[in-house]
């Protein structure tokens, strides 16, 4: 059944209690509508080219599953980047090494003007300090650059997600707008999925009807077409 045009029902209500001279067989009929309990028109929130049309009307998925795909060769060309930066951590290793040398360069020349105080050792001391100091400053700049590359590579894996269109509900794909090579804009809905393993029915029925209504009453639908009614 189509939930986009909801489809028109005979509702037939068995009443215990008498009914009027134009109902036949003791029931009343009453024109209704159907709406599946789940209803959803998908849409891609960046824009792009379509890449992979996976499923079709009549498709059934399940929640989670991709349905349609954006061109994303850009976007893992930069997170390929990404991830070989941070899988090279020589930079971090070579100011390392340069912090130790500094801080044992600076332990030497403060040994040597504790040994001897000269004008000579005085400024070897004082060079090494500023060394040790660069190498404490470049090994910081490194592992910043290294933090703010790792605060990259997040917010592209998170944005990779936005590329793959998936099923947020078990259903049935209704209709699909969109074919390979399209170009499509952000919220614009190009998948409808409905799930019709529950429906709700509406029906319009006189207020001197529902008085009549009890619990238990049974209640027969008929769709257009169907010679025998769903119970």
């Amino acid at each position: 059944m189509s939930c986009q045009q909801s489809l028109n029902l005979r509702m037939l209500f068995a009443f215990t209690l008498a009914m009027p001279a134009f109902a036949s067989n003791g029931m009343d009929t009453f024109d209704a509508i159907t709406q599946a309990n789940y209803d959803a028109e998908l849409a891609f929130t960046i824009p792009g080219r379509i890449s992979s049309v996976l499923v079709k009307p009549g498709s059934t998925v399940k929640a989670g599953q991709v349905l349609v795909e954006l061109d994303h060769e850009a976007h893992t060309h930069l997170l390929n980047i990404s991830k070989l930066k941070l899988n090279n951590n020589t930079d971090e290793q070579i100011a390392t090494q340069r912090l130790l040398l500094a801080i044992l360069e600076e332990e030497d020349a403060n040994q040597q003007y504790t040994n001897r105080a000269t004008n000579n050792n005085k400024q070897k001391k004082t060079k090494t300090q500023i060394h040790r100091k660069l190498a404490e400053l470049e090994l910081a700049r490194v592992k910043e650059h290294r933090l703010m590359e790792e605060q990259n590579l997040e917010r592209l894996l998170a944005h990779q997600a936005r590329y793959k269109l998936r099923a947020e509900h078990d259903g049935t794909i209704e209709t699909v707008t969109v074919s390979t090579g399209t170009h499509i804009k952000p919220g614009k809905p190009i998948v409808r999925l409905v799930n019709h393993q529950t429906i709700q029915i509406y029906a319009t029925i006189p207020t001197e009807k529902t008085r009549q209504l009890k619990t238990g009453n049974t209640t027969l639908i008929q769709a257009p077409g169907q010679h025998q009614p769903i119970h």
